[in-house]
């Protein structure tokens, strides 16, 4: 009867289904979130405890970047749960030099000692500054080794080096107002500008051709009209 109980457990993580081994389920949370939300399904009869509490669902908060241990108890079986909260704070002097702010003042206290950057998951030889010039269109993230021996990863970056079209945006940088216009044509009223943030997602958008950024936090962004894009960085 438990053999066949324990086939049904199941961890939900963000909507994720998580794979265990040995009691240990390992997750990763969505970039930039502070919290992630657990959900236990088990047998109804089974009784599910997170964290020593009776609730099969439970929104916990992410305090540490890195491994975020929670505990699961599904009658007496005992689990451990791994969130990893993945290191966000990724500054730009320069639209393709993504930099780790090693600023203790500004960083939240943290003391980095090492940097192993990686490109499409693969390391890159002699990449272990805490910025990197990317030269190509890949996916990238740093490796920081703290100074306890604790290694943090940054958040992938999908990076696109060149700007398509005759797409051209000033001031850039910028603290929040930006004009876009094209060498080839006056931008209509009307068009959607659309803006993306370093890991694709859709951030802003705006149907006339001068509208404000200062909303978004500071880094790089690609603002996109029609297959046009040209990349700006906003440095408040």
């Amino acid at each position: 009867m438990l053999a066949n109980f324990i086939l049904k457990t199941k961890i939900i993580v963000d909507g994720n289904l998580i794979e265990s081994s040995n009691n240990i389920f390992h997750a990763v949370a969505e970039c930039g979130s502070e919290q992630s939300n657990i959900n236990v399904i088990a047998d109804p009869a089974a009784t599910v405890e997170i964290n020593g509490m009776k609730q099969n669902s439970q929104i916990v908060s992410l305090f540490n970047y890195g491994n975020n241990i929670f505990s699961i108890k599904i009658n007496s079986q005992d689990y451990t749960l791994i969130v990893v909260r993945y290191y966000n704070h990724i500054v730009y002097e320069y639209p393709d030099v993504p930099t780790i702010n090693c600023n203790q003042q500004t960083n939240g206290g943290y003391d980095f000692r090492a940097f192993q950057w990686y490109r499409n998951n693969a390391a890159i030889s002699g990449a272990n500054n805490p910025y990197y010039r990317i030269s190509d269109n890949a996916t990238y993230y740093c490796e920081i080794t703290l100074s306890n021996g604790d290694k943090w990863r940054t958040c992938s970056i999908l990076q696109t080096t060149n700007t398509t079209g005759r797409l051209m945006a000033y001031p850039n940088p910028t603290q929040g107002q930006i004009t876009i216009n094209s060498s080839d044509e006056q931008l209509s009223t009307g068009k959607m500008i659309q803006v993306f943030d370093i890991f694709g997602r859709l951030v802003l958008h705006s149907t006339t051709n001068s509208f404000d950024m200062s909303v978004l936090s500071d880094g790089v962004y690609v603002i996109k009209v029609n297959n046009e894009t040209v990349r700006v960085v906003v440095k408040k």
